[in-house]
């Protein structure tokens, strides 16, 4: 009801040339989106699940387009990049700082930025993700 309500303001403020209120009633809309197909207002375990894994495929496919990872010098076993390796690297990234010795490394800035980025987006995930099964296993 809320997500209609803001987009209905919205639409209205933008036709009057009332722009701030519109902008305003837009980034509720969009934020009410959000919660509920992230985590269904908190209350769905398979939401966050299907965020978290879309957003490992989604940096795995960055790594891989870009270019932003090399192969780490002394690999056991490992003469070329697979997709695997990738989303490894891509786990790794989510849900630590990235220490551990995955196949691959970030090649310059670029593959510094998005597994910072990834790993700052992780960890919300997996804060969100416990918020949702405490409250899942108090009621």
């Amino acid at each position: 009801v809320q997500k209609r309500i803001h987009r209905r303001r919205s639409a209205e403020s933008f036709q009057k040339h009332e722009y701030l209120p519109a902008f305003t009633s837009f980034a509720r809309y969009g934020a009410d989106a959000g919660a509920e197909w992230l985590c269904d207002y908190g209350d769905s375990l398979v939401r966050v699940l299907r965020a978290m894994l879309t957003i490992l495929v989604l940096f795995a496919l960055a790594y891989w387009f870009t270019g932003s990872l090399t192969l780490r010098e002394g690999a056991p076993g490992v003469h070329n990049a697979r997709w695997i390796n990738y989303l490894l690297f891509s786990l790794d990234s989510m849900t630590t700082v990235g220490t551990s010795e995955v196949a691959l490394r970030p090649a310059g800035e670029l593959g510094v930025l998005l597994s910072g980025l990834q790993t700052a987006v992780g960890t919300m995930l997996l804060g969100l993700f416990g918020f949702v099964l405490g409250g899942r296993i108090r009621s």
